[in-house]
């Protein structure tokens, strides 16, 4: 639908419309500019009628977009929301580029013909989108039946599941969670437990629970079993369940809330029940249920079984051994279920040998998941079974899930839940399909990409916008519509993908969306001239990029690496001028086009690993509303002077790696800054700059900063170094790297203002008073919980002053890394209760560390140790054994590996995992 189009088009109109901005604009304009002063108010006007237009679309049933008269219309509707965007976007930078103290321009609004005629076209444009719209408004009235009785379907989403697999031959790869939810309930349990059953859409959360609920029904003195899904009503179900209950009872169809609230607790008072809602989108749905169904307080062992799609209605369990995922099956039972689909009319149900290599290329197409398979399998039963067919449906499987009936029917229980999405999320999950299949998306990147494109929105002073777009990613996760991966050091998303199936959804949905388009290169395939987003995942020297003309293009996202980017960079930076997201990362370019400067909307420009780009062109300095710039790993290594006008740089990354190892001391470089670098206000990454006199001591103005790297400190840059850092606020990640091994770091009165401080790099010699200073106090400090400290060429300290024992009164440190600390021979001591929270520890490059001791009650929650490169090791580390939390044990130049399974052996427990 057109819903997307009207999202982006309206969260652009409350950007030109907010703040002190219209204020003035509208004070200062003439009389003689009419049509300049009706600005504001006409943009109003276009944003209720946008606004009204998605309230009629959300409402639609998908039954209606069938039908042409509406799809023509919804293709009208989304043609002129994306008008209002480009032209919001337009009508923002000219007014905040003019406007000097929001008035001093205006003042002088004759001297800009220019600007005067640039805003009366923006102006005409505005009243000619709002007569189409009004147009169009006329137009639905007058050809489209009115939906205002229509109301959302109330079939579980997950019922074709359960059409599809009721018989337990059928539940392949499901045994071990399905005795765990039968245990759960045969369980003594007395009291009133609640079991959550969590899984993406189509994964046959509702078939497995089926399967147990129909084997288990006969134990319980009442069972039902309700489908909540989207179209949740408190009232029909309370009265439904009454009904099931005792048929007889009367009279309870006036009954408001509250009574019928009442009347359940009266007739469940006496009985073991089991009760399973099914497809739950939002705890506060169970928790207006669970109010009603509280009648059994006789401690009669009854059950409430939620499944759900959603990880914050997963929490409402009773607790964690009642709270059961259910993953995507492996390749095997996947391939099994697929085989008694596809094969039914056969007694043994096999796969003939000549065809299972296509079809277990067919089922890894489907994920895991079973509605896939299942749909899969029986679609192909009905097919000729030779080679020469499916390899065809193979080839073509894209189509065959949008095109044929039995299939669709999957991508339907998928999109229940893009349908279920908040306005907010539904354009940053379609953003998420513009990386390649499989890709290892990164939270940084992604949230940094929706802030360019304006899909994030302000929620408060007290919330910046990056942390809003990882609250945002936070929920795509819960709610199942991303895979979680991996996580940071901190419990923070750091890695996800995208489900293929998932994926194709929304590449599906962008398509019809006109959001984005995916480009893998070949004659037979086009670039539309009005595509809004672009990922070009593969190009041929063949293919025709010079003629492209894209003037509606907002982001540009390249990911092969081999393609000639010249002619398509020109060509973009000329003719696309709304472009938001340029990333062009691992791209073969040397120079950027002056022409970049044009771009009056950039807010993200991503050259990564563009190792031949040496420098930025001056017109850098003209994209005024640029956010994120990626340098990382080019060989940039000075800033020019203008980019001191980029006053809304948030992110700026400009590594030059030279070891990844981190073995050498030199292993990175930063750039040089100019000397005003402090006008940059916004900033908070700075990834990395070199240290001059200069920079240090007007650090604090850069407020805004959490995440700093200094390369190139030296002892004279110290003392105003840790004054600067003592007014920083919000820093969260500080790295600090001397200019060689040799330079002395005299950090003995390093105290950060940031109660946010999380981690901390040191690279370099430290002074004796480092681990005096209030930063590594114990009792101050209770923020720290990473700490990497390498070449600091320490001596054995008196014992107040011991790096062990200091950094073990830390009391939320998780992850410790030492390398290259220690010179001369050294005996390190873990203290007894130190490191309560520590989970992984690196000890390496410190080869006169001659032992090694755990006193007991240390690192009760180490998961990960490494020890690498400590050849003098004298045995296996003492203690070592009572490390009960240990899972890992790294062990490299390291001649005790035997040694330590000999200890572990004697204790009886399990022995870690030991890499060596």
């Amino acid at each position: 639908m057109a819903e997307v189009a009207i999202i982006a088009a309206v969260q652009k109109i409350g950007v030109a419309l907010g703040g002190q901005m219209v204020k003035e604009l509208s004070s200062l304009l003439s009389e003689e500019l009419a049509l300049l002063a009706e600005l504001p108010s006409r943009i109003s006007r276009i944003e209720i009628e946008l606004q009204m237009m998605q309230g009629f679309l959300s409402q639609l049933d998908m039954s209606k977009l069938k039908n042409p008269a509406h799809e023509a219309w919804i293709r009208h509707v989304r043609k002129q929301a994306y008008t209002v965007e480009d032209i919001m976007d337009e009508y923002v930078s000219v007014v905040s580029q003019q406007v000097s103290g929001l008035g001093g321009y205006w003042k002088k609004i004759g001297k800009g013909p220019q600007t005067l005629v640039a805003l009366h076209g923006i102006a005409a444009q505005l009243k000619e989108i709002e007569a189409n719209l009004a147009h169009l408004s006329q137009m639905k009235d007058r050809w489209i039946q009115s939906t205002s009785d229509d109301r959302p379907g109330s079939i579980s989403s997950d019922a074709s599941e359960s059409q599809l697999f009721y018989e337990e031959e059928e539940l392949v790869g499901t045994e071990e969670i399905r005795r765990a939810l039968s245990d759960l309930l045969d369980s003594s349990e007395p009291h009133l437990s609640v079991i959550t059953v969590r899984g993406i859409g189509g994964v046959g959360k509702t078939a497995l629970v089926n399967n147990v609920y129909q084997a288990k029904k006969l134990e319980f003195d009442f069972v039902s079993w309700v489908s909540v899904s989207q179209s949740y009503r408190f009232d029909k179900i309370i009265r439904d369940l009454i009904r099931d209950i005792n048929k007889n009872v009367q009279n309870h169809d006036e009954m408001d809330d509250i009574a019928l609230t009442r009347r359940m607790r009266e007739l469940l008072s006496d009985k073991k029940f089991l009760i399973v809602l099914d497809d739950v989108w939002a705890p506060a749905e169970f928790l207006h249920l669970l109010n009603a169904l509280r009648g059994n307080n006789r401690g009669l062992g009854s059950r409430i079984i939620i499944t759900s799609r959603i990880d914050d209605v997963a929490q409402l369990a009773t607790d964690d051994r009642y709270r059961l995922t259910i993953e995507p099956l492996g390749a095997d039972p996947a391939f099994l279920l697929f085989c008694r689909k596809a094969f039914w009319k056969t007694e043994s149900r096999e796969c003939p040998s000549e065809l299972e290599e296509c079809a277990r290329a067919i089922v890894a197409e489907c994920e895991g998941l079973p509605l896939a398979i299942a749909s899969m399998g029986l679609f192909l039963s009905s097919k000729e079974q030779t080679v020469p067919e499916w390899t065809q449906i193979s080839k073509q499987l894209d189509w065959e899930w949008d095109n044929n009936p039995s299939l669709t029917r999957t991508k339907c229980v998928l999109n229940i839940s893009y349908k279920a999405l908040p306005r907010y999320l539904k354009n940053c999950f379609l953003y998420c399909s513009i990386f390649p299949e499989d890709y290892l998306l990164s939270r940084k990147k992604l949230t940094r990409l929706w802030i360019a494109e304006g899909l994030v929105e302000e929620r408060g002073p007290n919330k910046t916008l990056e942390e809003v777009a990882e609250s945002y990613l936070k929920e795509l996760v819960g709610r199942s519509m991303l895979q979680l991966v991996k996580k940071n050091h901190f419990g923070r998303v750091k890695k996800f993908r995208m489900h293929d199936l998932v994926r194709d959804l929304a590449i599906s949905l962008s398509r019809k969306e006109c959001f984005h388009q995916v480009y893998t290169g070949g004659e037979n395939v086009r670039i539309y001239h009005d595509a809004r987003r672009l990922s070009l995942l593969s190009c041929s020297d063949t293919d025709d990029k010079s003629g492209i003309d894209l003037p509606r293009l907002r982001s540009l996202i390249a990911f092969d690496t081999k393609m000639p980017p010249s002619l398509l960079l020109s060509s973009v930076s000329s003719k696309s001028r709304y472009l938001a997201v340029l990333d062009l990362t691992g791209l073969p370019i040397e120079t950027l086009p002056d022409s970049i400067g044009d771009l009056f909307n950039l807010r993200y420009l991503g050259l990564r690993c563009c190792s031949n780009v040496k420098s930025l062109p001056k017109s850098i300095g003209k994209l005024s509303y640029l956010q994120t710039l990626d340098l990382f790993g080019t060989g940039i290594r000075k800033l020019p002077a203008c980019i001191v006008k980029c006053n809304k740089l948030r992110h700026l990354y400009a590594i030059q790696e030279i070891d990844t190892s981190w073995e050498l001391f030199i292993h990175g470089l930063g750039v040089e800054a100019p000397g005003d670098v402090w006008k940059l206000k916004d900033l908070q990454t700075f990834e990395a700059v070199e240290a001059n006199g200069e920079l240090v001591g007007k650090l604090a103005r850069l407020s805004q900063l959490r995440t700093l790297w200094i390369y190139k400190l030296q002892r004279t840059h110290c003392a105003k170094l840790c004054e600067s850092l003592s007014q920083m606020n919000l820093l969260s990640y500080l790295f600090l790297f001397a200019r060689d091994e040799h330079e002395i770091l005299e950090l003995d009165n390093l105290n950060i203002a940031s109660p946010t401080l999380h981690r901390l790099v040191l690279k370099g010699r430290l002074s004796n008073g480092t681990f005096n200073s209030p930063l590594f106090n114990g009792q101050n400090n209770r923020t720290l919980q990473y700490i990497n400290l390498s070449w600091c060429q320490l001596t054995q300290l008196e014992e107040n002053q011991d790096l062990i024992r200091v950094l073990s009164k830390l009391p939320n440190l998780k992850e410790l890394i030492l390398q290259n600390v220690y010179v001369g021979e050294q005996d390190l001591q873990f203290p007894a209760g130190g490191f309560a929270l520590l989970e992984c520890l690196t000890l390496r490059t410190m080869p006169k560390i001659a032992q090694l001791r755990i006193e007991g009650g240390a690192m009760t929650s180490l998961k990960r140790l490494e020890l690498d490169g400590l050849q003098g090791l004298q045995g296996s580390p003492a203690g070592i054994e009572s490390l009960q939390s240990l899972k890992e044990l790294h062990l490299y130049d390291v001649n005790c590996c035997e040694e330590i399974r000999r200890r572990f052996a004697g204790t009886g427990r399990t022995i870690p995992r030991i890499y060596s």
